[in-house]
């Protein structure tokens, strides 16, 4: 199956699959939980790999566009929403 990779970051909180150059140049493909803030005084999205790799964006983060170490990541792009199994 053909997965489509996009450079938006999800408009709804939950697990996606991630891909984005590592420390070493190579592209990395992991899970990713995107937590997404909304407040009166915190805006903004926040996205943890498996990899433990995480990036920031929002008004009090430089801009939109997702950061790693303060510094705008372009090769980042997400694919299909990881369905979470219901609790037993």
């Amino acid at each position: 199956m053909k997965v489509k990779w996009v450079k938006e970051t999800p408009k709804v909180e939950g697990w996606y699959w991630m891909k984005y150059k590592n420390k070493r140049n190579k592209f990395t493909v992991c899970p990713a939980y995107v937590t997404i803030f909304n407040s009166r005084n915190l805006k903004g999205n926040l996205v943890v790999s498996a990899k433990n790799d995480s990036f920031q964006e929002g008004p009090n983060h430089g801009g939109w566009g997702l950061k790693y170490a303060g510094v705008l990541d372009p090769s980042i792009r997400f694919g299909p929403k990881i369905e979470e199994p219901d609790d037993a």
